[in-house]
């Protein structure tokens, strides 16, 4: 017997297209919360650190790129991000990949999910006595 895989894969609309979001990846989701938390502290607080901001700003959009190339494709990180260093486009694309897997939609697909596989562990284990569940 063959298996396949669920994927859970998200459509989401940017700029008019449509994309898809790798939502069930939480390595994903967590790269973008450390990202959000960097960029949220990226201002200088003088004039003397305005230099290394910039530069702290450029590889946060470094950064960005290989988070959307690995959330929804090299295709997707070129189109939306291209090869400059928009922080403000990043910024954008970090809180929409946020929105979208922390959304009550995306959680319940995965619960939903993991629910689905438990129940058949469950089932299996009844038919044959000898499986037991840890």
């Amino acid at each position: 017997m063959g298996y396949k895989l669920k994927k859970s894969v998200r459509n989401v609309e940017i700029d008019d297209k449509t994309y898809q979001l790798r939502a069930g990846d939480v390595g994903i989701l967590q790269l973008v919360l450390e990202w959000l938390k960097k960029a949220s502290n990226i201002a200088p607080n003088d004039p003397s650190e305005v230099s290394q901001a910039l530069d702290n700003m450029n590889k946060l959009c470094d950064d960005a790129k290989s988070i959307v190339t690995r959330a929804m494709g090299i295709e997707a990180a070129q189109e939306l991000l291209g090869d400059g260093y928009d922080f403000a486009s990043a910024i954008d694309l970090m809180s929409i990949i946020s929105i979208e897997m922390t959304s009550k939609d995306n959680i319940d697909n995965l619960r939903r999910t993991a629910t689905d596989h438990v129940k058949t562990l469950d089932t299996r284990a009844k038919v044959t006595p000898n499986v037991r569940l840890a």
